[in-house]
């Protein structure tokens, strides 16, 4: 595991925990590429099961971050680069991919050993999504 991803996997987030730990699993990847590596659990990703999450956004020159259709095809493209690349040997072959206006994101299953080595006591947390109750991705 990277750097990256060992963070996140130290320190597994459901929905509920997920935004104080954002600090914790983003950062910036490269000029105008902010990135989260987090191993998280979605209600609607994958029936709840744990998941590698990689999120992937464009910012401007001014550290803003710029809708996906406005940064342009090279940087979508950067974009997804980038998330494949974090998330390089991690987690099972089965992914799910989308985006929203500002963020590129990939969701992949956790493999068995990985699962293997988390806290049981988070495993058996039910993922719950109760801020985004009814609200698309």
């Amino acid at each position: 595991m990277t750097a990256q991803q060992l963070v996140a996997f130290k320190n597994p987030c459901a929905w509920n925990d997920f935004m104080q730990n954002i600090a914790l699993v983003s950062f910036h990847h490269a000029r105008r590429i902010k990135a989260l590596v987090s191993v998280s659990k979605f209600k609607d990703v994958f029936d709840g099961a744990p998941v590698w999450h990689c999120a992937v956004s464009i910012l401007t020159v001014n550290g803003g971050t710029l809708t996906l259709e406005g940064a342009g095809e090279k940087w979508n493209r950067r974009a997804r680069q980038v998330a494949y690349e974090l998330l390089g040997g991690v987690g099972q072959p089965a992914e799910r991919r989308d985006c929203t206006r500002l963020v590129y994101r990939i969701f992949r299953k956790l493999s068995e050993a990985e699962i293997a080595r988390l806290d049981p006591e988070w495993v058996a947390i039910v993922a719950e999504d109760p801020a985004r109750e009814g609200k698309p991705w």
